[in-house]
């Protein structure tokens, strides 16, 4: 049986054990969401592996391409380089353009993923930028204060709404995220 599918059934059969006894809807969304987290990391991980297998499969062909063929290629493309004018240089700008932070690019273990404690670490960076600034930001605006991607702070925000620290109004695009007014005491 495929392993993301028995983790799968057994995500549901816990669901559905846990749903017989009596809770209160915050833990019963908390729950779920938890549950969909776990899965779709199984999902990731099955398929990230999947994925590398085949890539590696794809460059050791490229690799194993004959030489002849690689050298002809070099010598055409060092031909379109002779044959193309230089162009001509760009002034500088005097004006100092307001650059984003670059994302950060440490190295995820090796199975793609990341731990719980670098998820938390994210978390709290969020909570802590939007209790700052104390106002409503969208994601994009906290990517480029923290110097992240969208991907990156998916799961750190989805399991902060859940826990309710913090709260999102608007859909799509417009959504934006604050901390509630209780929170902002703490």
């Amino acid at each position: 049986m495929n392993p993301s599918l028995s983790i799968f059934a057994l995500v549901l059969f816990v669901m559905t054990v846990e749903l017989c006894q009596p809770m209160n809807q915050r833990d019963y969304q908390a729950q779920v969401i938890d549950a969909a987290d776990r899965l779709t990391d199984e999902l990731l991980g099955y398929f990230g592996e999947l994925l590398q297998s085949v890539v590696r499969d794809v460059t050791v062909g490229i690799a194993n391409t004959a030489p002849s063929t690689a050298s002809k290629n070099r010598a055409v493309a060092e031909k379109k380089e002779q044959k193309s004018a230089p162009k001509p240089s760009r002034p500088s700008v005097s004006k100092k353009k307001q650059v984003a932070k670059k994302p950060s690019t440490h190295r995820l273990a090796s199975s793609g993923r990341r731990s719980a404690q670098e998820l938390d670490k994210d978390a709290a960076r969020v909570v802590r930028y939007l209790k700052e600034k104390k106002a409503e930001m969208r994601i994009e605006q906290i990517n480029t204060a923290l110097g992240t991607t969208t991907p990156q702070l998916m799961r750190p925000i989805r399991r902060l709404l859940a826990s309710g620290e913090i709260q999102k109004r608007g859909t799509r695009r417009s959504t934006t995220y604050f901390v509630p007014a209780s929170s902002l005491h703490d």
